[in-house]
């Protein structure tokens, strides 16, 4: 049988874990949008292809994270990796205040994908 929403809604791990997520994804997708606002205004005849690259760079990171953490994922436990997950949103934001080479921002993109791959995972 189904638990009921209510029931759900109820249990006050699973709203922390649901409000964690949703702003995590907020924050998560804010960040793209101003690394391509950066590319754009440094480098307005490449910003595309960097954006590009940005996004293709984290897919493939974030395949090879998943495969990784589903071999893993159960030998550490679940929480040290969501809390991993987590704390590199913050450590991406801090980056991308301070890194000024298009290469360098693209190789932060690698966070996003170890992100995107442990969360995928694990949720």
């Amino acid at each position: 049988q189904p638990t009921p929403i209510n029931n759900l809604l109820k249990r006050s791990a699973i709203l922390i874990f649901n409000i964690s997520l949703i702003l995590y994804y907020l924050a998560n997708g804010a960040q793209m949008t101003l690394l391509g606002q950066i590319l754009a205004n440094r480098y307005p005849d490449q910003s595309a292809l960097f954006i590009s690259g940005g996004m293709v760079i984290a897919e493939f990171t974030m395949i090879f994270i998943a495969y990784t953490m589903s071999k893993i994922v159960n030998r550490f436990g679940r929480k040290v990796f969501l809390l991993t997950a987590f704390f590199i949103l913050p450590i991406r934001a801090f980056l991308y205040t301070i890194v000024d080479h298009p290469a360098l921002l693209l190789l932060v993109q690698v966070l996003d994908g170890a992100a995107a791959g442990i969360l995928g995972v694990i949720v």
